[in-house]
């Protein structure tokens, strides 16, 4: 009785340290997958900042075209206003 008792401690033992071997497998596992991860969300950020600093690059160039294409519009409503004075003036000296 005492060594069947001795015996199944024994076994219960055996099976716990097995699966504590199993979990600290899996712990590693886990860990390594983790990593690899993290290092991907790394080089993801690393884009996301790159694509980023791009895009206000770009919307910096875009202010300037639309500064430009604003300044074009000015230039030519004012010389819209001259050639219309200049049309009114023509037209009355005509007359």
């Amino acid at each position: 009785m005492v060594a069947v008792s001795l015996n199944k401690k024994a076994l219960k033992k055996e099976h716990f340290l097995w699966q504590l071997l199993n979990i600290e497998k899996d712990m590693k596992k886990m860990n390594d997958d983790l990593e690899g991860e993290n290092e991907n969300l790394q080089e993801v950020l690393k884009v996301q900042e790159e694509c980023e600093l791009e895009a206000i690059a770009k919307k910096k160039e875009q202010a300037g075209y639309l500064k430009d294409v604003m300044q074009c519009e000015k230039k030519i409503a004012k010389k819209k206003v001259e050639l219309d004075k200049r049309n009114t003036n023509m037209d009355k000296s005509w007359i």
